[in-house]
């Protein structure tokens, strides 16, 4: 098995646009939080705000949804089929997902702030059950079709009322 190491300070990944990715790997979940040079206070309520977790399943896409601390709600799609990881692991009782919440300067990649939180028991079956029931789109061209249709549709605190599951 192949580690990779996370380092604050240091360039994790490519320079991109801002944006949150959610994806499941083989060691838990990780969310990708990519801002424009990210503040202080962003930084700080990434590292050490109130974490909240939520998701909806709008035509069969999953939103992931978050905020932290005074930050407002944001949303990232998610489909089984382009995991990073297939399997979605079954929980035990008392024993939820891991979420690596990383925080990187969109324009640079570099990382600004890393943070591991386990989701409770009962979000992560619900979540995992959704991922199992998720549809399998015909293209990738559908997929992103279904989610520019939705997001014509639905805005972020939409989606957060919408959603039946929180931790």
């Amino acid at each position: 098995m192949e580690f990779q190491k996370f380092e604050v300070g240091k360039k994790a990944f490519a320079p991109s646009a801002e944006g949150a990715m959610f994806n499941l790997t083989d060691s838990g979940c990780i969310l990708i939080i990519r801002f424009n040079k990210p503040t202080a206070e962003e930084k700080r309520n990434i590292k050490s705000g109130v974490a909240q977790f939520k998701f909806a399943e709008i035509n069969g896409i999953i939103f992931f949804l978050s905020r932290f601390g005074t930050l407002p709600w944001m949303d990232s799609p998610f489909l089984l089929d382009l995991a990073q990881c297939h399997n979605v692991p079954r929980s035990e009782p008392g024993i939820g997902l891991s979420l690596h919440i990383m925080l990187v300067d969109a324009p640079t990649g570099i990382l600004e702030a890393q943070r591991l939180i386990g989701l409770s028991t009962e979000f992560s079956n619900h979540l995992a059950n959704a991922m199992r029931k998720q549809p399998h789109f015909q293209s990738r061209a559908t997929y992103l079709q279904t989610i520019n249709s939705i997001y014509d549709k639905y805005s972020t605190p939409d989606m957060v009322d919408m959603a039946k599951y929180e931790n």
